[in-house]
């Protein structure tokens, strides 16, 4: 086999996944300093909040570095698979040619540049203006997952709907699951009143994504499972089991942080609690992670509606 032909399999779907979730994780990064910690840093000691800001900045290059690398392998695998290029010099050379004669390319080199300017708009300095910026960018190169895969490619009116859907559940992705690796650092720095408070901060409005996350979820799997037949009977229809079967999997981590973990922060042992939450919190973002990877698995094959 030759050593790039894995980009028509799972090496480039992967890639795509990875790509997306260091997109999620960028979006929930700023989502998270903007709108959940200010009133909980007053809590901390300046020492503690400082740590803390520190790496947040980290977390945030990281995760911007991540969606570049990723987002820029997505691209030359990508182009070569559509020149059907096997070698690296072949596939690119077909880069320039994706990127101004494809939908695909032109918009993945626009979410490319959004995302590199999310750190410069913030720089060292998280103002809310400067946030409110970044978080614009970091919403429009997210939405811009809706112009690839199956949402933009199945024509007529289930297009915009599927368009419209894909759009509002990586936005719910990325303000959910895109938190939780923020929040698991918030949990590892601050004193329990101070993560009590983001903790309460945050469950409104993971309760708002995952509403979201599961309405928009239903109507994927109606447009392109294709029914029974399309779930058992198909490698999309299995995929999209698996898929949801972590999505319930996340679902109990995120009852158990709320209904059992949570109230003990306040309770006679708050920091052993807070301690579990760290963990719960850390298994959570992996599983989140493992659904958005599976997602990528599902964007590169057939729906289970043409199978």
């Amino acid at each position: 086999m030759p050593p790039f032909e894995i980009a028509g399999g799972l090496g480039l779907a992967l890639v795509r996944g990875i790509s997306v979730a260091a997109c999620l994780s960028a979006l929930g990064v700023i989502v998270f300093r903007l709108a959940l910690v200010p009133p909980a840093l007053a809590l901390a000691d300046a020492p503690a909040a400082l740590r803390w800001h520190r790496r947040w900045l980290r977390l945030l290059w990281a995760s911007v570095a991540a969606a570049l690398l990723a987002g820029a392998l997505w691209l030359l695998l990508a182009s070569g698979e559509m020149a059907g290029a096997t070698g690296l010099g072949a596939m690119a050379a077909a880069v320039p040619i994706a990127v101004l004669h494809s939908r695909f390319g032109t918009v993945l080199v626009i979410r490319l540049a959004l995302l590199a300017a999310v750190p410069f708009t913030i720089a060292t300095r998280p103002r809310p203006f400067r946030l409110a910026i970044a978080t614009a960018l970091a919403v429009v190169a997210t939405a811009l997952q809706a112009m690839f895969g199956h949402a933009a490619s199945v024509g007529g009116t289930l297009m915009h709907w599927l368009a419209l859907s894909t759009m509002l559940h990586v936005l719910a992705a990325g303000v959910w699951l895109g938190q939780l690796p923020p929040l698991w650092s918030f949990l590892a720095e601050m004193p329990p009143t101070a993560a009590s408070l983001a903790l309460r901060r945050f469950s409104p409005l993971g309760v708002a994504c995952v509403i979201v996350l599961a309405a928009t979820a239903s109507a994927q799997g109606w447009g392109l499972v294709g029914g029974v037949a399309g779930a058992v009977g198909t490698a999309y229809g299995w995929a999209d089991l698996a898929k949801l079967s972590l999505f319930a999997a996340l679902l109990a981590i995120a009852a158990i942080n709320r209904f059992i973990l949570m109230p003990k922060l306040t309770a006679a042992e708050p920091t052993a609690a807070q301690r579990g939450l760290h963990r719960s919190v850390m298994v959570e973002t992996a599983v989140g992670l493992a659904i958005v990877l599976t997602a990528g698995v599902l964007a590169s094959l057939p729906p289970g509606i043409g199978g």
